[in-house]
């Protein structure tokens, strides 16, 4: 059985694959925010973890977000460098 965080965590990623394969300008990629379901899930999980509630499979989508967010982030790095 797939839980809703699951699907959630999945579109996550596809948010951040559609984007990339849109052929975006340096401002777009500089600019990327996942969409409101996505970061309310990313809350969730956040809160979950600061009051020590997450499950073993929160805790998994948590780790999976952080290393999204990583690549995310050197990719705006980057974004931004190009514009500066």
């Amino acid at each position: 059985m797939v839980s809703a965080m699951a699907i959630i965590q999945v579109k996550a990623y596809q948010e951040f694959v559609e984007l990339i394969t849109s052929h975006p300008t340096v401002e777009e990629i500089a600019n990327f925010h996942y969409s409101d379901e996505a970061q309310l899930a990313i809350r969730h999980l956040l809160d979950a973890n600061r009051n020590q509630t997450l499950t073993a499979q929160e805790a998994e989508e948590l780790d999976e977000y952080v290393r999204l967010e990583y690549i995310i982030q050197q990719a705006k790095i980057r974004a931004y460098e190009k514009l500066s």
